[in-house]
């Protein structure tokens, strides 16, 4: 199995659920940072990968057949609640919005403010509105 997961070819759904076999084989041996000690990766590469498995399926398999990015979905996975994770999914896929936008999408539904940029417009998607239009859902 650990050398099954060192292959480069894994899609990082498979990755996780690999992690995910480890660990249950033995949980006391196979904590995430004896996992990540074996096949090479950070622990926190390995953390993520967890907390991708979390994700609702369609998102997994988004991010399993190259529709979306690892890094997208650990993007979507700072959001708690599963519809604002499958609203997003479904708005990174339509709009084609990169890590960086899917990252600025995602800080808005939690409500946090865009970093100042050099240029003074708020680092923002331009303009694109309010987090419950971003994420296709209506306001209130």
């Amino acid at each position: 199995l650990v050398e099954n997961l060192q292959r480069e070819d894994l899609n990082p759904m498979d990755e996780a659920r690999g992690f995910a076999k480890l660990r249950d084989m033995d949980k006391k041996k196979w904590t995430q940072e004896a996992i990540a000690k074996a096949t090479g990766k950070l622990q926190s590469y390995v953390s993520e990968s967890f907390h991708l498995l979390e994700l609702p399926t369609e998102i997994q398999e988004n991010i399993g057949h190259p529709i979306m990015t690892r890094s997208h979905g650990i993007e979507l996975t700072r959001l708690s609640n599963t519809n604002s994770r499958k609203a997003a999914a479904k708005n990174v896929i339509e709009r084609g919005l990169s890590v960086k936008q899917t990252r600025e999408m995602v800080d808005q539904e939690l409500g946090k403010t865009p970093k100042q940029t050099s240029n003074g417009n708020g680092g923002g998607l331009g303009g694109t509105g309010s987090p419950q239009r971003l994420l296709g859902q209506s306001p209130g």
